[in-house]
């Protein structure tokens, strides 16, 4: 009977380890993809801010324009100065930046730019 009661924790614990290692990958928030995802989405490209007082990465649109984000970390993108992106924002009235290099949103989908 002490045999079983083994074999059966044994058992239990050897199908937990197998079953906790299923693949978790997430790609709710991809960050190279089809940009039919971000639907009439803009261009832009990442800026490395960081220099001035109270700026961090921006993004400046094709007019010259500069956006600061108040979420940009909640993308899966890596910071690479220059990087074209594709974005949707909506713009956050309710706030004051401290960089006033730019208009202060938050980002509804941010994703890497196919072209080059």
């Amino acid at each position: 009977m002490k045999n079983i009661r083994k074999n059966i924790v044994v058992i239990l614990v050897c199908s937990g380890i197998v079953f906790s290692c299923a693949n978790t990958k997430n790609d709710d928030n991809p960050s190279k993809t089809d940009i039919s995802i971000c639907e009439n989405a803009i261009e832009g490209k990442l800026l490395n801010m960081t220099g001035l007082d109270g700026c961090g990465w921006m993004i400046e649109l094709e007019d010259g324009n500069k956006l600061e984000p108040i979420n940009l970390n909640s993308f899966n993108i890596s910071m690479v100065e220059g990087k074209k992106v594709n974005l949707n924002y909506t713009e956050v009235n309710d706030r004051a930046g401290i960089c006033m290099a730019g208009k202060i949103v938050e980002l509804t989908c941010l994703l890497e730019s196919l072209d080059k």
